[in-house]
């Protein structure tokens, strides 16, 4: 998209530039070419007998013990701890480095 937008009708520095509508043709064409590929080629196994509670407390249990799990955790956390993190700076920085008015 950076490249087929930076014609001068966006005021790029390109010659050349693809409309809107070619842009969002490419990328429309490989997810309309994906849902025949998932239609046939994808094959998911057959159900099994119902579980009982026991069992599904029990596989449950084993993904909450999970490194899968855990690794979502930490992510949740520590991304929301670190976008929180700002500085005192910010507002002169904003004003006097970036002319943000």
């Amino acid at each position: 998209v950076g490249f087929s937008m930076n014609g001068k009708l966006y005021n790029g520095g390109f010659d050349f530039s693809l409309s809107f509508s070619g842009v969002v043709l490419c990328l429309a064409v490989p997810a309309a070419v994906m849902v025949p590929v998932t239609w046939f080629l994808i094959e998911e196994p057959r159900r099994k007998a119902e579980r009982t509670c026991k069992e599904y407390l029990r596989e449950s249990w084993q993904l909450l013990t999970g490194k899968a799990f855990l690794y979502v955790l930490l992510n949740a956390f520590l991304t929301t701890s670190i976008q929180e993190i700002t500085t005192t700076a910010g507002g002169m920085v904003k004003q006097n480095w970036a002319k943000v008015e």
